[in-house]
């Protein structure tokens, strides 16, 4: 059984390899980091902020709405001041 390949009949079926061959061979910058940094982090960030502030919490406020409320608005804060602090220091090392 032979195997179809959509190129085979195409007139441009060079120019497309050609293009391809010279997208493969670009050597840019890696944008990983900028994903992890930009999207991750915070995340992470607010994850981990969120888990550790409720249990100091529960030794002041008795209602778990409120406890809840107070815990996300703080995680939200410290996962947006580190969306600024990646910002300063991308634009301090990207220039």
């Amino acid at each position: 059984m032979t195997h179809y390949e959509p190129c085979d009949k195409c007139g441009q079926k060079e120019i497309c390899q050609d293009i391809y061959r010279r997208l493969g061979n670009i050597r840019e910058k890696s944008v990983v980091r900028h994903v992890l940094s930009a999207f991750v982090l915070p995340l992470v960030v607010f994850i981990v902020v969120l888990a550790a502030v409720q249990q100091p919490l529960e030794k002041y406020i008795d209602s778990e709405g409120l406890r809840t409320a107070v815990a996300l608005l703080t995680a939200f804060a410290v996962a947006a001041a580190c969306v600024v602090i990646i910002k300063i220091i991308s634009k301090r090392f990207d220039s």
